[in-house]
């Protein structure tokens, strides 16, 4: 894997340059171990962890803790990198912090940035992996951990110089992320700017039950039937908490093998997963295909001229409406809405011309939305395509001739 490594870089193990140091967790039986003033943090704290520092987790330990128990206090610019349940997190410790034994962390000597070292981890996650060992669980033991090889420009500024442009990079990505998530916050402030609150109902709607707005249409297809016409299919793990987008296309589905029944949906449905509900997956799919049966297809009233499906799904996605149907929950282990339960949440019914006019003003942030994510792919494209470059020499002002590489 180093083969285009330029010969002016050194290719080191980590042993060889950093102190690897593991961690360890006091005893949660002895209280004054705990709710200190040392920041402790498990694998959980660095999950879906996208910033490259962290100061803290959620728990914090005392100095009694901490001697008596295997865990460290590391450095600040110490690289934590989760080394089981899973593999693969990584981030730098902004301030002194310790860790439970779910990490293999590094302090860097004066020959490797930590910075370079953190973006190296992150890009070859696969290859460290591969030193992992367990029958239970895969882990990588403080021995293997020293093992892990990396190449390492001569210099600490041409370090500095592959760090500054993907860190350039990395910045265009979350921007854009945050961007998108401020946009995800428009559209239901339209609506309660536009419809006032449900609670409430400061505007004087018309009081009615969810069922005088739209239907449960379950409509069964035989599996036979789905895999002869070779529908798509969605599932409720393809319908993202809270924002509801659907991570699927009509495409990535089609194949998919289904065993038993599912309700048939079309562009005009609305997709409402009822198990669980709390996790408000409310989806408006732009293709025709098959769902769960944990899902419910829901039609609007609109021929009669009552609702529309962009009013249904972000009343659906209110508060209001997950605290309603939360209260209206059964079963214990795999806690779902009813069909009747459903239908006789209290809502209101407002104008359905106002309802028309939010819904075009949904469907313009709907489409920027769209442009957003794009511009997302290509800016994760880009970060991806650099973070290949960065440890071949590519990124650096520094030349070399490939008649020389190793």
């Amino acid at each position: 894997m180093f083969e285009n490594v330029p010969n002016t870089w050194s290719i080191y193990t980590l042993g060889e340059i950093t102190e690897v140091v593991g961690g360890g967790t006091p005893s949660t039986k002895h209280s004054e171990y705990w709710d200190g003033d040392i920041p402790w943090i498990t694998p959980k704290d660095l999950s879906n962890y996208e910033k490259k520092y962290i100061k803290k987790g959620e728990r914090f330990i005392t100095s009694e803790g901490l001697a008596k128990s295997s865990t460290k206090i590391m450095p600040e610019g110490t690289v934590l990198f989760t080394s089981r349940a899973p593999i693969g997190y990584v981030a730098i410790a902004q301030t002194k912090i310790c860790t439970n034994q779910g990490f293999k962390s590094f302090i860097c000597s004066e020959k490797l940035l930590p910075d370079f070292l953190y973006y190296y981890l992150k890009n070859n996650k696969d290859y460290v992996e591969t030193l992992a060992a367990g029958t239970t669980f895969k882990e990588i033991s403080g021995t293997n951990a020293k093992k892990i090889k990396i190449p390492v420009p001569p210099t600490i500024k041409e370090q500095k110089e592959i760090v500054k442009i993907l860190d350039d990079a990395a910045a265009l990505v979350q921007a854009r992320k945050k961007c998108i998530e401020h946009t995800e916050e428009l559209t239901p402030a339209i609506f309660c700017e536009m419809f006032g609150d449900p609670v409430k109902n400061e505007k004087g709607w018309e009081a009615c039950k969810f069922k005088d707005v739209a239907s449960i249409d379950r409509k069964n297809i035989s599996a036979s039937d789905i895999q002869e016409n070779n529908y798509s299919y969605i599932g409720l793990e393809h319908i993202e908490k809270d924002t509801g987008k659907v991570l699927v296309n009509s495409k990535e589905t089609k194949d998919v093998e289904i065993k038993s029944n599912k309700f048939y949906f079309t562009n005009e449905h609305i997709l409402y997963g009822k198990l669980r509900p709390y996790l408000n997956k409310v989806a408006i799919p732009e293709f025709n295909g098959v769902c769960s049966t944990d899902i419910f297809p829901i039609l609007p009233k609109l021929d009669e001229k009552i609702s529309n499906k962009l009013f249904i799904k972000y009343l659906m996605s209110s508060i209001y409406f997950v605290n309603e149907a939360n209260n209206k929950l059964s079963g214990a282990n795999l806690p779902r809405i009813g069909t009747d339960a459903l239908e006789n949440i209290k809502i209101f019914k407002p104008d359905f011309k106002l309802q028309e006019k939010f819904a075009q003003i949904a469907i313009e942030i709907e489409e920027y939305k769209k442009q957003q994510y794009k511009e997302l792919e290509d800016f994760e494209d880009l970060f991806q395509s650099l973070l290949q470059k960065a440890f071949t020499g590519d990124l650096t002002a520094y030349k070399y001739s490939r008649s020389n590489i190793k």
